[in-house]
């Protein structure tokens, strides 16, 4: 499963990301704002 994570604070961001990746199995695509965030969802 692919997960789109638009997260500006860099310390939750790498935590939300590493916990999702290596305790979850997921795909993670982490940007840092919603504006960069937006055209990978479609």
């Amino acid at each position: 499963m692919k997960i789109l994570l638009a997260e500006d604070d860099h310390r939750l961001g790498k935590m939300l990301e590493h916990m999702l990746k290596s305790k979850e199995g997921y795909s993670v695509e982490w940007y840092t704002n919603g504006t960069e965030a937006y055209p990978e969802l479609s």
